[in-house]
């Protein structure tokens, strides 16, 4: 009696070794392209909110909107603040980047190299004097190997009065 395994019966199961494997190493693949996505959703959204907070707090705690001027839009805006060391207070959008200025202290970034943000659009719809301010602007990836594979990209809309003095 012969012991072992003929020649097709290897080949048969290192063929179904080798689908199986495939299929594990497939799905690993999938599961870790699904979460760096997820990550980079969430570190686009988690940014921006924070960008929106900062704004909006200026906003509510400001005396007046000194640009853009009532009824017209600009890519930045620029606040008279209670505080004179706050003044004036500018938040702009530039190459990418969300900078705030704050009287006459140096301007500071406030986003990441991981989050590009762009098409601003800072409306000014204050009435008699009410200050509020509409803002609006465009976050994303940043893909440092211009590679396509995933492209996400979340607009943010909303307007905020400030605070009655």
């Amino acid at each position: 009696m012969r012991r072992g395994f003929t020649l097709i019966e290897v080949i048969i199961y290192v063929a179904m070794i080798s689908l199986f494997m495939t299929a594990l190493v497939t799905f690993a693949v999938n599961v870790m392209l699904a979460r760096a996505k997820n990550n980079s959703i969430s570190d686009i959204n988690q940014e921006a909110r924070h960008i929106l907070r900062r704004m909006e707090t200026a906003i509510v705690n400001s005396k007046y909107i000194l640009s853009p001027a009532t009824s017209t839009a600009a890519a930045f805006f620029q606040l008279r603040m209670a505080s004179s060391t706050l003044n004036p207070t500018s938040f702009e959008v530039s190459n990418g980047a969300v900078a705030i200025k704050e009287g006459n202290g140096a301007t500071t970034t406030l986003t990441s190299s991981r989050v590009t943000f762009d098409a601003p659009y800072f409306y000014n719809l204050s009435v008699n004097t009410t200050p509020t301010l509409r803002l609006q602007f465009r976050s994303g990836l940043t893909d440092p190997n211009n590679s396509s594979d995933f492209i996400y990209a979340v607009y943010w809309d909303t307007s905020v009065t400030a605070r009655k003095n």
